[in-house]
């Protein structure tokens, strides 16, 4: 358990380098390029789709006098693109500065570059650009959403599965509470990334996003209320969805349904998987019984399943994300796609002791169950965080 924290906080250090999340792909004018003439526009293409109500390109003489004609706009053709309208431009060198904010997940990433009309660029000053660094604030708030949906889907699981012993009310309410107010952390987070008040962010694509996060959240707790199990999962379940088409799987520009249910699958699996244990663990407190070590077997099996998926489903991201097997120990994203299956890995072997070691003796001992069952559920929550933590992570850049 050290090691794992000790693994993700050296990683975290590393995510404090700059990288892009809408990295910059085309530009025209292209970077360093002496024009002839003056430009009607400035065009500049990304990785991701920009929010052009967040975002910004500005245009610079060598005064440092913006030579830009109103704000970015969306290029209706191209969605990847924006543009902004510039003045007629004397002869000399231009800074093009940009700012954007992804609309898909409210990552911002900035940079310039230099070209000259009718001078050399080379002749002004060196071209110049950067990335805006991985938001810490944003990864907290991702892993307290994570844990609590993960606790939800769990316990609604377990109480339709009946292996909770009881437990699951207070576990799922508990789990839908968390959940709403990571949304709530979320919400802040990425204002801040894209430097706007909450309001502005709520008004747009991301925002939307997020109020549909909390209100599938909102559905889950009246349901709880009236506890209908099954609708509570449901509406976990589309929380989950809502929460997947706003990541890095929704970004994907091939195969989008299919990275999307993909992410869905590994999600949910883990949540009912994680959680569901979580529910156990507090459902066989107190003396051995046989209702206990049936519970026990339940979640057994539940479990196996729920490990098929995720390794299937996690072996399909990590190669629409990584670019090549090097990524996985040269770059932050493909270090913390490792750490992620080092624990993964860590978690299964205590679950192999407790399906061929403890389950054979819960009827009468549930120490062992609840020891090793303790280790996969700390394991567990270091795996969310690093499940968070690629949230806030760009992958390789998508052309």
């Amino acid at each position: 358990m050290r090691t794992a924290l000790v693994a993700l906080v050296a990683i975290i250090g590393w995510t404090a380098i700059p990288h892009a999340h809408a990295a910059l792909v085309v530009s025209d004018p292209v970077e360093r390029v002496a024009l002839g003439d003056t430009p009607a526009a400035i065009r500049l293409t990304f990785s991701e789709r920009p929010d052009a109500a967040l975002s910004e390109i500005r245009v610079l003489d060598a005064a440092g006098s913006e030579q830009q004609l109103g704000r970015a706009l969306a290029s209706p053709d191209e969605p990847l693109t924006l543009y902004v309208n510039v003045r007629p431009l004397d002869r000399g060198i231009y800074t093009v500065s940009w700012r954007t904010v992804s609309a898909i997940d409210a990552h911002a990433s900035e940079g310039s570059y230099v070209f000259g009309v009718r001078v050399e660029p080379a002749a002004g000053p060196a071209s110049a650009s950067a990335t805006a660094s991985v938001s810490l604030a944003e990864s907290a708030a991702r892993w307290i959403f994570i844990v609590g949906l993960v606790a939800l889907l769990g316990a609604t699981a377990a109480a339709l599965a009946r292996f909770g012993g009881g437990a699951e009310p207070p576990l799922a309410a508990g789990g839908c509470a968390v959940a709403i107010a990571g949304v709530m952390l979320l919400a802040f987070a990425q204002a801040r990334n894209a430097r706007v008040p909450l309001a502005a962010i709520l008004n747009t694509g991301v925002g939307h996003a997020l109020l549909w996060r909390g209100a599938a959240l909102a559905a889950a707790a009246v349901a709880l209320g009236y506890r209908a199990m099954g609708t509570a999962l449901v509406a976990a379940l589309v929380a989950v969805a809502l929460h997947v088409l706003n990541g890095h799987a929704g970004a994907a520009d091939r195969w989008l349904v299919p990275m999307v249910l993909s992410q869905w699958a590994h999600f949910s699996a883990a949540g009912v998987w994680f959680g569901g244990l979580a529910a156990l663990l507090l459902g066989i407190r107190g003396q051995p019984a046989a209702a206990k070590a049936d519970a026990a077997r339940r979640f057994s099996r539940i479990a196996a399943a729920a490990l098929v998926v995720v390794s299937v489903t996690g072996l399909v991201r990590t190669l629409d994300e990584v670019s090549s097997w090097r990524d996985l120990v040269t770059t932050p994203y493909g270090l913390t796609v490792t750490a992620k299956l080092a624990l993964t890995l860590a978690i299964v072997a205590f679950a192999a002791v407790n399906h061929w070691r403890s389950l054979a003796a819960a009827a009468t001992n549930l120490r062992p169950l609840r020891r090793a069952g303790g280790g996969e559920l700390a394991l567990a929550v270091c795996a969310l965080a690093a499940a968070a933590l690629l949230g806030a992570l760009p992958p390789r850049p998508r052309r």
